[in-house]
């Protein structure tokens, strides 16, 4: 015994259900009910009914549980450039040992200081003191826009 499969539907046809139409050209049709049968003689398209799985494949109902692989999107690294370092330089600095680094870190932090030292020693040199005046001030006007806000 054969299940047949419907040519409207699409649904299964267990033995001793469903009508067997030839056409004239010798083709043979199967069909469910004869609800399949009307709609197929008035020549409807069967992806317009919800009810059909050629409706459901269209609108690809369902078959999400049935994919087997999904296309993984790989990761693709780009290296972006820091502001003030090239690409070279970054690479240079990441292949670095960790002793080296710690040390270079330090030698830019005492570079730093002295940079500082030096402008305030510049600062300090001017003579009538007219910067320091200037931040009094600024910290002044804060405080009292503070105060009375």
């Amino acid at each position: 015994m054969k299940i047949e499969t419907s040519s409207f539907s699409g649904h299964k046809i267990h033995p001793g259900r469903g009508i067997r139409f030839v056409r004239g050209d010798g083709r043979l049709f199967y069909f469910r009910s004869g609800k399949e049968k009307g709609y197929f003689n008035q020549d409807q398209k069967s992806a317009k009914f919800a009810w059909t799985t050629v409706y459901r494949k269209v609108r690809r109902k369902g078959i999400a549980s049935q994919t087997g692989r999904r296309r993984v999107r790989r990761v693709v690294k780009v290296q972006r450039q820091v502001y003030g370092l090239d690409t070279a330089e970054i690479t240079k600095r990441r292949t670095e040992s960790r002793a080296r680094r710690k040390g270079r870190a330090a030698d830019e932090v005492k570079a730093r200081k002295a940079a500082r030292r030096g402008k305030q020693k510049a600062v300090r040199h001017r003579g009538n003191g007219a910067n320091r005046n200037k931040a009094t001030n600024k910290f002044a006007a804060r405080a009292q826009s503070k105060n009375f806000s």
